[in-house]
């Protein structure tokens, strides 16, 4: 499926001098087409990534790219990614303080590729204080691209672990956004849900609450919503998406292997 064309792109641009310059320097970039390796990219980015843009009297300012984790296997792994599609890579760099502690991040400073990315769907900004939804081409694409984002998108956001009393293995998905956003954030969970089920026949249990917190910079108020694979389901997750980080798929098959 293509996604994203040259003409695309140069609309995005108020200038034509600097559309012209900009497709003369990526033309090798276009046309984008779907594909797993993007899936997973908008994936790592819509849940541990930062498309940083900025509005500037009519204008927007596309600043840069970030995806952080503290897992440089993780990483390395994303930078391959958009190398392998959009020839660019980016530069590991420790971050400082955040809200959930230090982190490292991949940090590439092009504002063709954030221009590109957005016409692909991922958001950009703030995501806890904005509604965004699955991109439709991931949502109606095939197995191997919906696969693809899955996995991401668990690795970054869930969590898998074994209860010590039942033995029980369990794998959660949890996000948080702006209380009064919580229904865009509970749409978005349920559409996760919905791709496990229809593509993958993998039951999930219904949404939980999953907590709340204010946050410091402006006292707003932040909720969090998961669910967690079903049981039963756990065996074919572990076949079908699984993660792309080693000790989680690690304590995942050693928790169905007992």
């Amino acid at each position: 499926m293509k996604l994203v064309t040259k003409q695309d792109f140069t609309n995005t641009y108020s200038l034509s001098a600097f559309a012209d310059k900009s497709i003369n320097k990526y033309s090798n970039w276009f046309p984008v087409y779907a594909s797993p390796n993007l899936s997973s990219i908008i994936g790592c980015l819509i849940t541990d990534g930062h498309l940083q843009t900025r509005k500037i009297e009519k204008h927007t300012k596309y600043d840069y790219l970030g995806f952080f984790s503290d897992n440089k296997q993780e990483l390395e792994m994303f930078n391959t990614k958009i190398n392998s599609i959009f020839g660019v890579k980016g530069k590991i760099t420790k971050w400082g303080i955040r809200y959930n502690g230090k982190s490292t991040g991949i940090i590439i400073s092009n504002a063709a590729l954030l221009r590109v990315l957005i016409l692909c769907g991922c958001p950009s900004g703030e995501k806890v204080s904005k509604k965004f939804e699955v991109p439709s081409w991931i949502l109606k694409g095939n197995k191997e691209i919906q696969s693809a984002f899955l996995r991401s998108s668990f690795s970054c956001d869930g969590t898998v672990f074994v209860e010590k009393e039942s033995k029980r293995c369990r794998i959660r998905m949890i996000m948080y956004k702006q209380k009064k956003l919580s229904n865009d954030l509970r749409n978005y969970l349920n559409s996760l849900r919905k791709m496990l089920k229809e593509a993958f026949n993998i039951d999930t249990n219904n949404l939980s609450y999953g907590g709340k917190y204010t946050r410091n910079k402006d006292n707003e108020q932040m909720i969090g919503m998961y669910f967690e694979i079903n049981p039963k389901s756990i065996s074919l997750f572990a076949k079908e998406i699984g993660f792309d980080i080693n000790y989680k798929n690690s304590k995942l098959q050693n928790a169905i292997l007992g």
